[in-house]
């Protein structure tokens, strides 16, 4: 199904299937990605970047709005949090335009949806 490797980094992208709470789940991924191999990288931010693209998008949607928050088993402040902390990691950990540009999402998200940046 995958080519040699890619089930590999398919797998190194996702956080851990058992995890005795969502914060300390979340802790357990930002360490994962301080040491993860570049493709594995690669792949996160991906998926990072369209997931905090979708955050935007549905905040600023007048029938969505704050209720997005809604979606995450933690509060506004600590996934707003969390998507800092990725963005700081991939910003260290690869330092090219798409890291850069979650941290522009991240920051706009933090902007509109009323907080400051936050540290763990």
């Amino acid at each position: 199904m995958f080519a040699t490797g890619s089930g590999r980094v398919w797998r190194g992208s996702w956080k851990p299937a058992r995890i005795v709470s969502p914060i300390r789940g979340k802790g357990a991924y930002l360490a994962h990605l301080r040491t993860a191999d570049e493709d594995i990288l690669w792949v996160s931010l991906a998926d990072k970047i369209h997931n905090a693209r979708t955050i935007l998008r549905d905040l600023r949607k007048t029938d969505i709005g704050e209720k997005v928050w809604a979606r995450f088993s933690v509060d506004k402040e600590q996934t707003l949090w969390y998507y800092h902390s990725l963005a700081e990691i991939f910003c260290e950990r690869l330092s090219n335009q798409l890291s850069n540009e979650l941290h522009d999402i991240v920051e706009v998200l933090q902007t509109e949806a009323g907080t400051s940046r936050r540290s763990a």
